[in-house]
């Protein structure tokens, strides 16, 4: 379930297990989700600052009728890697507030790094 993308309901009918149980267990026991660094705040945004390149794309969808705006890195071609920020909604002050946070981060890892040398 790591490495390919399967659910856990068609891997329980293989192996005769319960699939909302197994789903269950691998959520909240397996995977690493109960130590998310952005478990907190990942139902009104997330952010993946490593994944930023230099062609980005900003797109507003509909999920679940929810509006949500989505940064993306061009060169990722929608695979695994490519989502740099997903904001719940589509209000500019709330999607550039979440942005401002790579640029902090950006700027801290730099300062980091010339006082290292």
């Amino acid at each position: 379930m790591d490495t390919v993308p399967v659910t856990a309901r068609s891997l329980g009918e293989c192996y005769l297990i319960d699939g909302d149980y197994l789903e269950r267990a691998y959520k909240l026991h397996l995977s690493e989700f109960p130590e998310w660094d952005q478990l907190d705040h990942a139902s009104s945004w997330i952010l993946k600052p490593e994944n930023i390149g230099e062609n980005l794309s900003i797109d507003e969808t509909s999920l679940h009728d929810d509006l949500s705006t989505f940064l993306s890195n061009k060169a990722g071609h929608c695979r695994q890697g490519a989502i740099v920020a997903a904001v719940r909604g589509t209000r500019a002050e709330d999607v550039i507030n979440v942005l401002m946070q790579i640029i902090v981060e950006r700027y801290l890892f730099m300062s980091m790094e010339i006082k290292k040398e």
